[in-house]
């Protein structure tokens, strides 16, 4: 992969996918979702791997993307999310 450093407007050192575009969401994210819901009236976006490098590349930004983690463990599918990121990183 490359990129044109001159065209870089900023670099995100600190992004998270928080899930996966390959696994379904566990009941706990789904608990806490709701919950962030009644308590603050909204619900929280849940991009992926490649919907966050698809935001960042539209604005000529780059970003260091970490997965999420449901339950207390690294998200499932973390590998997969891996992969998503390279494919994601693809020119």
């Amino acid at each position: 992969m490359s990129f044109d450093l001159d065209a870089v407007v900023a670099i995100d050192v600190h992004t998270h996918a928080e899930r996966s575009a390959h696994a379904p969401q566990d009941p706990v994210t789904g608990e806490l979702l709701a919950a962030a819901a009644r308590y603050f009236g909204g619900t929280p976006p849940q991009p992926t791997t490649q919907e966050v490098a698809d935001y960042y590349r539209e604005r000529s930004m780059l970003a260091v993307v970490f997965t999420g983690y449901r339950g207390g463990q690294l998200a499932h599918g973390a590998d997969a999310q891996a992969g998503q990121l390279g494919g994601g990183l693809r020119a």
